[in-house]
Protein backbone atom coordinates (compact mmCIF):
# COMPACT_ATOMS: atom_id res chain seq x y z
CA UNK A 1 0.00 0.00 0.00
CA UNK A 2 1.14 3.55 -0.66
CA UNK A 3 0.97 6.84 1.21
CA UNK A 4 0.15 9.39 -1.49
CA UNK A 5 0.87 13.09 -1.09
CA UNK A 6 -0.03 14.18 -4.63
CA UNK A 7 -2.05 12.79 -7.54
CA UNK A 8 -2.33 14.43 -10.95
CA UNK A 9 -3.98 13.29 -14.17
CA UNK A 10 -2.75 14.37 -17.60
CA UNK A 11 -5.92 15.40 -19.41
CA UNK A 12 -4.34 14.77 -22.84
CA UNK A 13 -3.35 11.14 -22.39
CA UNK A 14 -5.21 10.20 -19.19
CA UNK A 15 -2.05 9.08 -17.38
CA UNK A 16 -1.96 9.49 -13.61
CA UNK A 17 1.21 10.53 -11.78
CA UNK A 18 1.17 9.72 -8.07
CA UNK A 19 3.87 10.99 -5.72
CA UNK A 20 4.38 8.94 -2.58
CA UNK A 21 5.59 10.03 0.85
CA UNK A 22 8.83 8.16 0.07
CA UNK A 23 9.30 10.49 -2.94
CA UNK A 24 8.55 7.67 -5.38
CA UNK A 25 6.55 8.44 -8.50
CA UNK A 26 3.99 6.04 -9.94
CA UNK A 27 2.77 6.51 -13.50
CA UNK A 28 -0.53 4.72 -14.05
CA UNK A 29 -2.48 4.38 -17.28
CA UNK A 30 -5.72 4.01 -15.33
CA UNK A 31 -7.08 3.55 -11.81
CA UNK A 32 -10.23 1.54 -11.18
CA UNK A 33 -12.10 0.92 -7.94
CA UNK A 34 -14.13 -2.12 -6.96
CA UNK A 35 -16.75 -1.95 -4.24
CA UNK A 36 -18.72 -4.67 -2.46
CA UNK A 37 -21.68 -3.36 -0.47
CA UNK A 38 -22.44 -4.66 3.06
CA UNK A 39 -24.86 -7.53 3.46
CA UNK A 40 -26.24 -8.40 6.94
CA UNK A 41 -23.18 -9.44 8.96
CA UNK A 42 -20.78 -9.07 6.01
CA UNK A 43 -18.65 -5.90 5.99
CA UNK A 44 -18.40 -3.54 3.07
CA UNK A 45 -15.09 -3.52 1.24
CA UNK A 46 -13.48 -1.48 -1.52
CA UNK A 47 -10.12 -1.40 -3.25
CA UNK A 48 -8.34 0.83 -5.77
CA UNK A 49 -6.14 -0.87 -8.35
CA UNK A 50 -3.86 0.95 -10.78
CA UNK A 51 -2.25 -0.25 -14.00
CA UNK A 52 1.36 0.79 -14.41
CA UNK A 53 2.00 2.88 -17.52
CA UNK A 54 4.74 1.80 -19.89
CA UNK A 55 6.19 3.92 -22.66
CA UNK A 56 5.58 2.68 -26.18
CA UNK A 57 7.92 0.05 -27.53
CA UNK A 58 10.18 1.13 -30.40
CA UNK A 59 10.26 -2.26 -32.08
CA UNK A 60 8.14 -2.45 -35.22
CA UNK A 61 5.15 -4.77 -35.01
CA UNK A 62 5.45 -5.18 -31.26
CA UNK A 63 2.66 -4.18 -28.89
CA UNK A 64 3.49 -2.28 -25.73
CA UNK A 65 2.84 -4.76 -22.91
CA UNK A 66 0.64 -3.77 -20.01
CA UNK A 67 2.51 -2.90 -16.83
CA UNK A 68 2.02 -4.50 -13.44
CA UNK A 69 -1.17 -4.02 -11.47
CA UNK A 70 -0.84 -2.21 -8.15
CA UNK A 71 -3.16 -2.44 -5.17
CA UNK A 72 -3.10 1.21 -4.10
CA UNK A 73 -5.41 1.01 -1.10
CA UNK A 74 -8.21 -1.08 0.37
CA UNK A 75 -10.62 -0.80 3.28
CA UNK A 76 -13.07 -2.97 5.15
CA UNK A 77 -15.98 -1.19 6.86
CA UNK A 78 -18.56 -2.57 9.35
CA UNK A 79 -22.02 -3.01 7.78
CA UNK A 80 -23.65 -0.56 10.20
CA UNK A 81 -21.36 2.34 9.23
CA UNK A 82 -22.54 3.46 5.79
CA UNK A 83 -21.47 7.05 6.38
CA UNK A 84 -18.01 5.83 7.34
CA UNK A 85 -17.89 3.79 4.13
CA UNK A 86 -18.83 6.83 2.05
CA UNK A 87 -16.23 8.97 3.81
CA UNK A 88 -13.40 6.45 3.39
CA UNK A 89 -14.30 5.69 -0.22
CA UNK A 90 -14.57 9.37 -1.17
CA UNK A 91 -11.28 10.19 0.55
CA UNK A 92 -9.52 7.32 -1.24
CA UNK A 93 -10.76 8.13 -4.74
CA UNK A 94 -9.94 11.83 -4.32
CA UNK A 95 -6.50 11.19 -2.79
CA UNK A 96 -5.32 8.51 -5.21
CA UNK A 97 -7.42 9.44 -8.22
CA UNK A 98 -9.91 7.12 -9.88
CA UNK A 99 -11.25 6.76 -13.42
CA UNK A 100 -14.18 4.43 -12.79
CA UNK A 101 -15.82 2.46 -10.00
CA UNK A 102 -17.24 -1.01 -10.59
CA UNK A 103 -19.70 -2.92 -8.42
CA UNK A 104 -22.61 -5.38 -8.62
CA UNK A 105 -25.43 -5.19 -11.13
CA UNK A 106 -28.08 -2.62 -10.24
CA UNK A 107 -31.60 -3.68 -11.25
CA UNK A 108 -34.37 -1.26 -10.28
CA UNK A 109 -35.26 -1.47 -6.62
CA UNK A 110 -32.14 -3.41 -5.62
CA UNK A 111 -30.04 -2.78 -2.53
CA UNK A 112 -27.14 -1.82 -4.78
CA UNK A 113 -29.17 1.06 -6.21
CA UNK A 114 -30.09 2.23 -2.70
CA UNK A 115 -26.47 2.09 -1.54
CA UNK A 116 -25.33 3.97 -4.64
CA UNK A 117 -27.93 6.67 -4.00
CA UNK A 118 -26.71 6.94 -0.39
CA UNK A 119 -23.15 7.48 -1.65
CA UNK A 120 -24.34 10.01 -4.24
CA UNK A 121 -26.19 11.97 -1.56
CA UNK A 122 -23.07 11.97 0.64
CA UNK A 123 -20.92 13.31 -2.21
CA UNK A 124 -23.50 16.00 -3.02
CA UNK A 125 -23.94 17.02 0.62
CA UNK A 126 -20.19 17.44 1.12
CA UNK A 127 -19.72 19.13 -2.28
CA UNK A 128 -17.07 16.64 -3.40
CA UNK A 129 -15.68 16.06 -6.87
CA UNK A 130 -13.58 13.25 -8.29
CA UNK A 131 -15.67 10.43 -6.80
CA UNK A 132 -16.82 8.12 -9.64
CA UNK A 133 -20.21 6.58 -8.90
CA UNK A 134 -20.37 2.77 -9.05
CA UNK A 135 -21.47 1.14 -12.29
CA UNK A 136 -22.14 -2.56 -12.93
CA UNK A 137 -18.90 -4.41 -13.53
CA UNK A 138 -18.46 -6.58 -16.63
CA UNK A 139 -19.94 -10.02 -15.84
CA UNK A 140 -21.06 -8.63 -12.47
CA UNK A 141 -23.38 -11.58 -11.81
CA UNK A 142 -20.81 -14.26 -12.63
CA UNK A 143 -18.73 -14.76 -9.47
CA UNK A 144 -16.96 -17.84 -10.85
CA UNK A 145 -15.73 -15.94 -13.90
CA UNK A 146 -14.63 -13.02 -11.74
CA UNK A 147 -12.80 -15.38 -9.40
CA UNK A 148 -10.94 -16.73 -12.41
CA UNK A 149 -9.90 -13.20 -13.38
CA UNK A 150 -8.63 -12.48 -9.86
CA UNK A 151 -6.68 -15.75 -9.77
CA UNK A 152 -5.26 -15.05 -13.22
CA UNK A 153 -3.77 -11.72 -12.17
CA UNK A 154 -2.61 -12.79 -8.69
CA UNK A 155 -1.73 -16.49 -8.69
CA UNK A 156 -1.19 -17.33 -12.36
CA UNK A 157 0.56 -14.41 -14.07
CA UNK A 158 1.54 -12.44 -10.96
CA UNK A 159 0.71 -9.01 -12.37
CA UNK A 160 -0.98 -8.07 -9.10
CA UNK A 161 1.03 -8.64 -5.92
CA UNK A 162 -1.05 -8.67 -2.75
CA UNK A 163 0.33 -7.69 0.68
CA UNK A 164 0.41 -10.48 3.25
CA UNK A 165 -2.28 -8.78 5.33
CA UNK A 166 -4.65 -8.07 2.43
CA UNK A 167 -8.18 -9.48 2.92
CA UNK A 168 -8.12 -10.44 -0.76
CA UNK A 169 -5.14 -12.73 -0.19
CA UNK A 170 -6.70 -14.29 2.92
CA UNK A 171 -10.01 -14.97 1.20
CA UNK A 172 -8.39 -16.41 -1.92
CA UNK A 173 -6.39 -18.78 0.25
CA UNK A 174 -9.41 -19.94 2.22
CA UNK A 175 -11.96 -20.23 -0.58
CA UNK A 176 -12.98 -23.80 -1.48
CA UNK A 177 -15.10 -25.38 -4.19
CA UNK A 178 -17.86 -25.95 -1.64
CA UNK A 179 -17.93 -22.21 -0.90
CA UNK A 180 -19.01 -21.53 -4.47
CA UNK A 181 -22.33 -23.27 -3.85
CA UNK A 182 -23.66 -20.77 -1.30
CA UNK A 183 -23.62 -17.13 -2.43
CA UNK A 184 -19.86 -16.54 -2.35
CA UNK A 185 -20.41 -12.93 -3.45
CA UNK A 186 -22.04 -12.28 -0.08
CA UNK A 187 -19.35 -13.92 2.05
CA UNK A 188 -16.10 -13.21 0.21
CA UNK A 189 -16.50 -9.45 0.04
CA UNK A 190 -12.84 -8.64 -0.67
CA UNK A 191 -12.59 -11.06 -3.59
CA UNK A 192 -15.95 -9.74 -4.74
CA UNK A 193 -14.72 -6.14 -4.98
CA UNK A 194 -11.40 -7.20 -6.50
CA UNK A 195 -13.18 -9.13 -9.26
CA UNK A 196 -15.25 -6.05 -10.10
CA UNK A 197 -12.16 -3.86 -10.48
CA UNK A 198 -10.12 -6.47 -12.37
CA UNK A 199 -12.93 -7.43 -14.74
CA UNK A 200 -13.18 -3.72 -15.50
CA UNK A 201 -9.43 -3.64 -16.14
CA UNK A 202 -9.65 -6.56 -18.54
CA UNK A 203 -12.55 -5.17 -20.55
CA UNK A 204 -11.60 -1.51 -20.60
CA UNK A 205 -7.92 -2.00 -21.16
CA UNK A 206 -5.46 0.67 -22.16
CA UNK A 207 -4.90 -0.56 -25.74
CA UNK A 208 -2.21 0.86 -27.99
CA UNK A 209 -1.63 -0.27 -31.55
CA UNK A 210 1.61 -2.08 -32.39
CA UNK A 211 4.46 0.31 -33.17
CA UNK A 212 4.91 1.00 -36.88
CA UNK A 213 7.99 2.67 -38.26
CA UNK A 214 7.11 5.38 -40.77
CA UNK A 215 9.32 5.02 -43.83
CA UNK A 216 9.49 7.94 -46.23
CA UNK A 217 10.94 7.37 -49.74
CA UNK A 218 14.25 9.05 -50.46
CA UNK A 219 13.77 12.11 -52.67
CA UNK A 220 17.30 12.16 -54.03
CA UNK A 221 19.71 9.42 -55.07
CA UNK A 222 23.31 10.31 -55.81
CA UNK A 223 22.50 14.00 -55.64
CA UNK A 224 19.86 13.88 -58.43
CA UNK A 225 16.08 14.05 -57.93
CA UNK A 226 14.40 10.65 -58.18
CA UNK A 227 12.81 9.99 -61.56
CA UNK A 228 14.73 12.63 -63.48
Amino acid sequence: MFSIIESKRNEKNGIWTLKTAEDEKLRLSRIFAGISWPIAATPAYFCLIGCEHRDETRFEGKETPEGRLILLTEAEVPPIDLTGLCRLFSDATITYGCDRTFGPSMPDGSDAVDFCNFLRAYVWEHKLSGVPMPEPAPSADNFLLGLGVVRKHTIENGRLTLPDDSPIRAQLKGLTVQDLEDRPDQRFHAVNAARFALCGMDKHGYYRKPFKLVRRPARHIGGNPVGR
